[in-house]
């Protein structure tokens, strides 16, 4: 079973001092200023594709589409690849520097504000020869300008006269982070077991938009936090129901949604509490939470809002932690 999660996170320092002049610039300004243009050269790693084969509908949809820029096609030889394709951060080494520094310092503050304890992560840009894996020392954060996740069509296409070599690229793009969590699910004398088989490399997405570039590095933080207490939650409700191994797989989307609802919550308050010390306007604020009334991911945050308000950051997280039904009423 795979939970696609995006995740991002980062390292806690040791000590904070004294900040440079340009890390005392408020985040927006700092990454209009500094990150906003940084798209590099596209990027396609070897373990994040594989070759695939569309169906008809898809591969009748590509070659509309190519013969529509070459109508005098006599024919067509498609390759599919299907998977992860990013662009470089292209920035130099001191800008990389200062961006992941100001992260982590956000991350840390944002979790300081809810209570949590930061992991330990560490900041490094994608290249085509990056070997994923995890540290005993700290989990690597894979840094790249944007995320696209779909299927890329490569066409020979043979015309009387000459051949020509041309890309359909339409999958979604995303400026959050990342990764894939697989669970091995087993069922004995009547009861489920539940254990992480593997996390796939955790990417961070970054791109023109200073806010969503923000506001994911610290949502996708909490969810790798709140991971194993997540499963918890959902295994004690599937052997309470009797579920089968099949049926845990609805209940574990179920409790993902419990998840992003609690997350977006928080970060949601804590970006109102902090707007004018980051740089946000209000305005940004409001666009922001307006996306949960467009995306059933987010069916709980406006549910959970009122009760942060009303109760505390620290308060609501801790009733998360002890499977308090209530929140989600």
């Amino acid at each position: 079973m795979k939970i696609r999660r995006r995740e991002f996170f980062g390292v806690c320092a040791a000590v904070v001092t004294a900040l440079r002049a340009d890390e005392q610039e408020n985040f927006a300004k700092w990454y209009s200023k500094e990150i906003s243009e940084a798209k590099g050269k596209e990027i396609i790693h070897p373990d994040l594709i594989e070759r695939v084969v569309p169906d008809v509908n898809k591969t009748k949809q590509y070659e509309k589409k190519i013969l529509g820029h070459f109508p005098d096609a006599t024919r067509l030889e498609g390759s599919f690849i299907s998977g992860q394709f990013f662009h470089s951060f292209d920035v130099d080494d001191n800008t990389f520097e200062n961006y992941s520094n100001r992260m982590l310092r956000h991350m840390r503050e944002f979790f300081d504000f809810i209570g949590v304890e930061l992991p330990n992560f560490k900041f490094s840009r994608l290249t085509e020869h990056t070997v994923f894996g995890h540290t005993d020392e700290y989990i690597p954060l894979h840094v790249v300008w944007n995320i696209k996740t779909g299927i890329k069509a490569t066409y020979a296409v043979h015309t009387q006269n000459e051949v020509i070599i041309s890309e359909i690229d339409q999958p979604e793009d995303t400026s959050e982070g990342e990764f894939t969590r697989t669970l091995a699910v087993e069922e004995e004398n009547g009861t489920l077991f539940v254990s992480q088989e593997r996390i796939s490399p955790i990417f961070i997405a970054v791109g023109p938009n200073s806010f969503a570039c923000f506001t994911s590095p610290l949502a996708e933080a909490l969810h790798f936090s709140l991971t194993e207490t997540t499963i918890e939650n959902a295994l004690r409700d599937a052997n309470k129901q009797g579920a089968d191994t099949e049926k845990f797989n609805s209940i574990m989307k179920y409790h993902t949604l419990r998840e992003e609802g609690i997350c977006h919550a928080l970060l949601d308050y804590f970006v109102e509490v902090r707007h004018e010390q980051l740089g946000f306007s209000l305005e940004e604020c409001a666009k922001y939470s307006s996306r949960t009334n467009k995306r059933e991911r987010y069916l709980f945050v406006p549910v959970v809002k009122p009760k942060i308000h009303l109760t505390g950051a620290k308060n609501v997280l801790k009733q998360y932690y002890f499977g308090a039904e209530n929140l989600f009423k």
